[in-house]
């Protein structure tokens, strides 16, 4: 048996100002497609929040939040499920 332990975190947003100038970067300063590009990726993370929701549905689900980290906890099946159907990502815990 393995004494790895893992934590699945949910990346959904950054630092919006951040976020905005990758797209601004991506689009040559052209600030409407800019912001339409950066619209699409709110769209897509809400996608992704209500199918992790529905996987969820009646089962066990735990969540800690801070600053910049969404860390989920609880079934292990679905967490896994979500990490195949690149939902979460699964990081290996550090020891300290």
């Amino acid at each position: 048996m393995s004494d790895k332990q893992y934590e699945y975190s949910l990346w959904v947003h950054w630092k919006q100002g951040d976020d905005l100038a990758q797209y601004l970067s991506q689009h040559n300063n052209d600030a409407k497609k800019a912001l339409l590009a950066w619209a699409q990726s709110f769209r897509e993370s809400a996608k992704k929040v209500r199918t992790i929701a529905k996987m969820f549905q009646g089962k066990r689900l735990k969540i800690c939040a801070d600053t910049h980290g969404i860390y989920l906890s609880g079934d292990i099946d679905t967490l896994e499920g979500a990490v195949k159907r690149k939902l979460l990502d699964k990081l290996e815990k550090e020891e300290y």
